[in-house]
């Protein structure tokens, strides 16, 4: 059970931490940065807690149903985020569902992904075959795959129900931590 700190959160669901209105460099806040902070989902209606992790962006995101890619340099894994264009079957997290998709999360600022719990996540743009509870992974565009996670790739979590369609939203169930939780093979 999350302790009542875990549980106040720095700046609200959906901003970043500057609000768009200071340039920030990457000491600003640096020690929230990996911090996580559960709260109730005020997103799906499920009833549940969401459990978000603090990152920084490294450059100007624009906000998608996907999942991120971690910056390369020594301690950025699950803490700084490149972009929204993970390697297939990388371990990683989907973006914060509360953002509006097409805003931009400014360059070194301060944001959320969904390190445990529900989030919509994008379907991939080629072929789906998504049954329900089937766990999933990431391809190179960021969106789920269309395909159930395979040998040697990260389980992100489940899929909450059945899907066909591509570049459709899912409910994912995303699965703690940022181990490479591999698909049986």
């Amino acid at each position: 059970m999350p302790s009542p700190a875990d549980k106040t959160l720095p700046f609200a669901r959906g901003d970043t931490a500057d609000l768009g209105e200071l340039s920030w460099d990457t000491t600003v806040f640096k020690h929230l940065v990996g911090r996580k902070y559960w709260v109730d989902d005020s997103v799906h209606g499920t009833g549940s807690q969401v459990c978000l992790r603090l990152c920084r962006a490294e450059s100007a995101i624009t906000v998608a149903r996907k999942f991120v890619d971690w910056g390369t340099d020594a301690g950025d894994f699950g803490r700084y985020v490149a972009d929204l264009t993970p390697t297939a079957g990388a371990p990683t997290k989907p973006l914060d569902d509360k953002y509006t998709v097409g805003d931009t999360i400014p360059a070194n600022s301060l944001f959320y992904v969904v390190e445990e719990g529900p989030c919509y996540c994008t379907t991939e743009g080629s072929s789906v075959n998504l049954s329900a509870g089937d766990p999933v992974a990431t391809d190179t565009s960021g969106c789920v795959n269309g395909t159930a996670a395979a040998a040697g790739e990260t389980v992100i979590g489940q899929i909450d129900a059945a899907s066909t369609t591509t570049g459709e939203n899912v409910l994912v169930w995303v699965a703690p931590g940022l181990q490479a939780a591999e698909a049986a093979g």
